[in-house]
């Protein structure tokens, strides 16, 4: 998204490829077709199955993308690295505490499913736009969209 006023609209690069006021089912319908092209480039795991759907509702709608990797997206956390909570006396793993609060099957990205989520947010973000202003709690998207790997 390219911008030259701070205040301004940002708009993804494929913004103008679809019409202003297209529906979240037409994004999702573009979006599943250059994910489709991105796995044929390599740029995404092809033996790794997506899934994209549209949610209404609250006024906003949103595009759900859900990778299927039979739980190779994710490493078990190395425990020897995680420091000891004070207050508990657990090996607490502070870097990934939104997956497990303590290190005991603690899971992380791979390096693999890292890349292919930023290759993911990437083509969403291509045909949104953004006007949002956080100071004044003001939000203006196209679509919200939310990436999810199995576990």
């Amino acid at each position: 998204m390219t911008t030259t006023d701070r205040y301004a609209k940002t708009y993804g690069d494929k913004y103008k490829d679809i019409p202003e006021y297209a529906s979240a089912t037409e994004i999702a319908k573009v979006i599943r077709a250059d994910i489709k092209a991105a796995r044929g480039e390599g740029l995404l795991p092809s033996r790794w199955k997506y899934s994209v759907t549209r949610r209404n509702g609250g006024g906003t709608p949103a595009i759900d993308i859900e990778v299927k990797s039979n739980g190779e997206a994710w490493v078990a956390e190395d425990t020897s690295k995680c420091p000891l909570d004070g207050r508990t006396m657990q090996t607490a793993c502070i870097p990934y505490a939104h997956y497990s609060r303590y290190c005991e099957g603690a899971k992380h990205l791979s390096e693999e499913a890292e890349a292919a989520q930023d290759a993911l947010e990437r083509i969403s973000r291509a045909y949104n736009h953004n006007g949002s202003d956080i100071m004044t709690d003001y939000f203006d998207v196209r679509y919200y969209t939310f990436i999810s790997f199995d576990q």
